[in-house]
């Protein structure tokens, strides 16, 4: 696909992999503490070097074929940078949709296993249990056999973000290149 319009969504990189974590703790992915993950598993921090990423992607398209768009940008200018979005793949569109101003996929409408259900949710009898079990008890049985996120379980040490934000400052500066409007690396760069 030659004509290929691409559009990078990024977001402050350390926000990105506490969201990662959340995430693989959500699927039973991971199991250890946030601080020990980040700093043991390098998948979280190699996915967030933005500007290596685009790097790549640029070796096979031109530059006028990329746009980057900050997450806290969609957030806080969302008007604005959907008529970005809209203008740069050249479609028209009402953006006065109520949808266009939810967001979805947020922290809080996650759910985790308790640690119970955690360590039997890949034996055999649970999967067994859980495919005889009628959707409408799954359902009621969710909210007890899971738990939302805590925000304690997103916290890290000064220093191990001081560490990730020592070996992100050169990607950020790099993406600096890419970022149209006022983009300040999140301070990432002058820590």
């Amino acid at each position: 696909m030659p004509e290929a319009r691409l559009i990078y969504v990024v977001r402050h990189p350390i926000e990105r992999m506490k969201s990662h974590y959340v995430q693989l703790r959500v699927l039973g992915l991971e199991g250890d503490p946030i601080e020990k993950a980040l700093a043991a598993n390098p998948v979280y921090l190699s996915s967030s070097r933005y500007a290596s990423q685009i790097e790549h992607y640029l070796e096979h398209f031109a530059r006028e074929q990329l746009l980057v768009i900050t997450a806290e940008q969609l957030r806080s200018e969302r008007q604005q940078t959907l008529r970005r979005v809209l203008t740069f793949l050249g479609v028209e569109c009402d953006l006065k949709n109520p949808i266009l101003q939810r967001e979805f996929n947020t922290t809080e409408t996650k759910r985790i296993r308790r640690s119970l259900f955690q360590a039997v949710a890949h034996s055999a009898l649970y999967r067994t249990l859980k495919r005889l079990t009628p959707a409408e008890v799954r359902y009621l049985a969710h909210p007890l056999i899971t738990r939302r996120p805590t925000r304690t379980m997103t916290l890290i040490s000064d220093d191990l973000e001081r560490r990730l934000t020592d070996e992100l400052r050169g990607d950020v500066r790099r993406l600096h290149r890419y970022v149209e409007g006022s983009f300040d690396g999140w301070g990432i760069e002058g820590k």
